[in-house]
């Protein structure tokens, strides 16, 4: 299943390698992101840096691109926003995904849920 639109009651379901499946941007809430092995970088700014992440537990990292914003997105207080450099199979809203550092990837940053997940060239900001 690619997607589902509950007000419509419809599912999309496409083949097994569809480009559907595969997300290559992730959005999670900032003020509900768990930063367990710093603080936020940057805190209270827009900011990006490198990283590595990963969305289902032992799943392979991946290498992404974090960014900050403090601008209001839909009732929250901002938004973090990955760019996965390798577009990964079956991301969901409800899942949790976690940063690593990325000069060190065994040193976990911190986590939070999966808001919402896009294919490429979905959102302009």
């Amino acid at each position: 299943m690619a997607g589902k639109d509950p007000e419509k009651r419809q599912i999309t379901a496409v083949e097994e390698n569809h480009p559907l499946l595969f997300a290559s941007d992730i959005k999670v809430d900032r003020d509900s992101f768990s930063w367990v092995a710093s603080k936020e970088p940057g805190e209270g700014d827009d900011w990006h840096m490198p990283a590595f992440c990963r969305v289902r537990h032992q799943s392979d990292l991946v290498e992404c691109e974090v960014s900050a914003s403090t601008a209001a997105d839909e009732g929250s207080s901002g938004f973090l926003k990955v760019h996965l450099k390798q577009p990964t199979r079956g991301v969901a809203e409800g899942q949790v995904l976690a940063l690593h550092l990325h000069d060190d990837p065994r040193v976990c940053l911190g986590g939070g849920v999966i808001r919402d997940a896009k294919r490429a060239g979905q959102w302009s900001n």
